[in-house]
């Protein structure tokens, strides 16, 4: 990894025109978006709404430039050497700097952690995949909330008065369609596919992304979320829906009182029961190391305490598709009876 990367990302930055700034607040850490007018930021901002706070009267936590500039990817020794590899994602490593390229789309990030800068650019806005349009700069958040102690984790989160339980598992194992259903039946809604967890007792979940997937077959099981459908590239086949409050609250943070591993049932009522938390912690992991690209120590550790704080369980999800939100109300309603 090339030491000057940083200074020839800042360098094509700064000869664009028109760069506005935009703030977040991510799990309690500011972040000072600096935007180019002609970038990839309005395809970018949808999802992270929610996070959006007025300028703050001192210097942000971290900063990350964001532009389009496809000239970075055609004379650029760095991604020149990565593109050779068309056909797959690279990372790299060096102490506090992190690179990645993801030649669907043309993305390229760099962060360094030391000076808490990062930049990402992009060949051509338009261009960019389903998946990064709702639950953009994943690899850059990652890295920016690992140096504050908290992870990013590959999970979605419901909760109801307050109390919130984290959904976790593969792909397909029905996260999104027991998320989504609390969410349009009253429960508080806190993620999708992605949150923050601060990991030690007494353990919470943060808020990033109100967009959501749903595939072609699950849509229609969704017919209130037609409207929020977002126009994108359906490079995995996924439909991209902004939520919106006047469907369900969305709220920014959650004790964790339970994690929850679904499962798609035979058909029958939808059962919860007590897990394994070692089995729990396994596939959680798992599936946050291969989309968190790097840092696989501190997730590992960070999720290990998790389970060791909190209770796990299976939820067996039934045929009857409005019983799912009303089970895990009433079960989230009874750890609190229990504490």
């Amino acid at each position: 990894m090339q030491a000057g990367t940083g200074n020839v990302l800042q360098d094509s930055f700064e000869r664009q025109r028109g760069r506005y700034a935009v703030h977040l607040r991510v799990a309690g850490v500011v972040i000072r978006l600096e935007c180019s007018q002609e970038g990839p930021a309005g395809v970018l901002l949808p999802s992270l709404q929610e996070n959006q706070i007025p300028a703050p009267p001192g210097e942000a936590d971290f900063a990350i430039a964001i532009w389009e500039d496809e000239e970075v990817f055609t004379h650029s020794p760095v991604i020149d050497e990565l593109r050779r590899y068309r056909d797959r994602v690279s990372v790299s490593h060096q102490g506090s700097r992190h690179l990645f390229y993801n030649p669907e789309g043309e993305i390229f990030c760099f962060i360094d952690t030391d000076i808490n800068r990062a930049w990402y650019c992009v060949a051509d806005r338009s261009a960019l995949p389903d998946y990064e349009v709702c639950t953009p700069m994943r690899f850059l958040l990652h890295w920016i909330l690992a140096a504050r102690g908290l992870v990013f984790t590959h999970a979605a989160s419901v909760g109801r008065n307050g109390r919130g339980v984290l959904l976790v598992g593969r792909g397909g194992a029905g996260k999104s369609t027991t998320a989504l259903a609390c969410h349009l039946n009253g429960l508080e809604f806190l993620g999708d596919d992605y949150v923050a967890v601060e990991p030690e007792s007494p353990a919470h979940a943060f808020h990033i992304y109100r967009g959501a997937k749903l595939t072609d077959d699950t849509l229609p099981r969704f017919p209130e979320l037609s409207r929020r459908l977002h126009p994108t590239n359906k490079t995995q086949n996924k439909n991209v829906v902004m939520l919106n409050h006047s469907d369900g609250p969305i709220v920014r943070s959650l004790p964790v009182a339970a994690v929850l591993r679904p499962r798609i049932g035979g058909g029958g009522r939808t059962t919860i029961s007590p897990a394994a938390p070692s089995v729990i912690l396994m596939e959680m992991a798992t599936s946050t190391v291969l989309q968190a690209q790097g840092g696989g120590q501190h997730i590992l550790s960070g999720l290990a305490a998790l389970c060791r704080g909190v209770p796990c369980y299976d939820l067996e999800l039934g045929g009857d598709f409005g019983e799912i939100p009303r089970s895990i109300g009433r079960f989230i309603d009874s750890l609190g009876a229990r504490g």
